[in-house]
C-alpha cells in the first residue's frame, strides 16, 4: 500500500489499515518526522516504513525549506524597516499577498499563493523598491509590489508578467509588462489603500487580465506588423471597472459550484472594486 496522509471526512485514518483509532480505542500515533501520516499503532507503522520512507523524507524537507523561506522573509522585510505599526511617515498597507514561483506542477500557473498577515510602507525610501501595478489604479483598488528573496529567483512568475502590464493607452508600453523582460523569482502585493486585500482578490485580477485582455496584451504585436491600433477605444471599451466586476462575479460563481470549500473560501470574498 503506497503510504500517503490519509483523511475520512477529516478525520485522520491508518496509512496500512485505515482505522480511526489507535491501539485500545486510543488515539492515533503521527509521523514524528514529516507529521502528515496517521498509524493505529508501532506495527502498523513499520509495516509502512520501506512505502513511507522516500515520501516522509520530501515532506519533511519541503517543510522545513518553507520554514527557511519564511524567516528570510521576514527578515528581509525588518532590515527594510516594514513593522505592523502605524506611524506618521507610513502608509498602512494591511494582508500583503506573496506571490512565489514553484516547480511543484499542481500549482496554479507555476505559482503559489501565501498570505502575510499585515506591511506597513516606509515612505520615501531609496532602498524600498515598491513598485505601482498600473492597471489596478485604473480599476480602483490601488495595488504595490515589492521582490523578496523567497524560493528560487530564476523561476519563471507568470502571475507577475501579467500583473505588471501596462493599461495606459498613451505609454510605449501598452499591454505589456512593466517589468522589461520575463517576470522571475517572488514578489509581495499589496493595496496601498488600507482596504482589504485576499488572494483572491489577486488570483481574479491575472485571470481578468489573462483572459479578458488578451486584445490589450496583443497591441504591440499587431502595431509591430504594421496594423493602425486605435489604442484609446481599446483602453476605453476593455480596461473599465464594471467589466472587472463583471468577471470577478463570474469567478466567483465558478469557483463556488466546484465545491463545498471552494464555496465556503468565496462566501466571504467581496469584490475589491466598488462601482458608483
Amino acid at each position: 500500500m503506497a503510504s500517503t496522509p490519509t483523511t475520512t471526512a477529516g478525520s485522520p485514518i491508518c496509512a496500512v489499515c485505515e482505522s480511526s483509532n489507535g491501539v485500545n480505542g486510543g488515539s492515533l500515533l503521527r509521523c514524528k518526522r514529516c507529521a502528515s501520516t496517521f498509524y493505529c499503532s508501532r506495527s502498523c507503522q513499520k509495516k509502512d516504513w520501506p512505502n513511507h520512507k522516500m515520501p516522509c523524507k520530501a515532506i519533511k524537507e519541503k517543510r522545513d525549506k518553507e520554514i527557511k523561506e519564511e524567516r528570510d522573509f521576514n527578515r528581509h522585510f525588518a532590515a527594510m524597516g516594514v513593522t505592523s505599526q502605524t506611524r506618521d511617515d507610513v502608509i498602512h498597507a494591511g494582508a500583503g499577498i506573496k506571490i512565489v514561483p514553484t516547480a511543484f506542477p499542481q500549482a496554479d500557473n507555476g505559482v503559489v499563493y501565501m498570505l502575510v498577515p499585515q506591511v506597513t510602507l516606509p515612505l520615501g525610501a531609496a532602498s524600498f523598491p515598491w513598485v505601482q501595478l498600473p492597471i489596478t489604479a485604473a480599476l480602483g483598488f490601488p495595488l504595490q509590489f515589492v521582490r523578496i528573496p523567497t524560493g528560487d529567483p530564476t523561476l519563471s512568475n507568470e502571475h507577475m508578467d501579467q500583473l505588471t502590464m501596462e493599461s495606459d493607452w498613451k505609454a510605449a508600453e501598452f499591454g505589456q509588462s512593466i517589468i522589461g523582460g520575463p517576470a522571475t523569482g517572488s514578489v509581495c502585493v499589496v493595496r496601498v489603500d488600507g482596504e482589504e486585500l485576499h488572494m483572491n482578490h489577486v488570483s481574479a485580477l491575472v485571470t481578468f487580465i489573462r483572459e479578458d485582455l488578451k486584445e490589450v496584451r496583443g497591441v504591440k504585436a499587431r502595431e509591430a506588423k504594421g496594423e493602425v491600433v486605435d489604442r484609446r477605444e481599446i483602453s476605453t471599451r476593455l480596461i473599465t471597472a464594471k467589466r472587472f466586476v463583471e468577471v470577478f462575479q463570474r469567478i466567483k460563481q465558478a469557483e463556488s459550484a466546484n465545491n463545498a470549500q471552494e464555496k465556503k473560501v468565496w462566501k466571504g470574498v467581496e469584490c475589491p472594486v466598488k462601482l458608483d
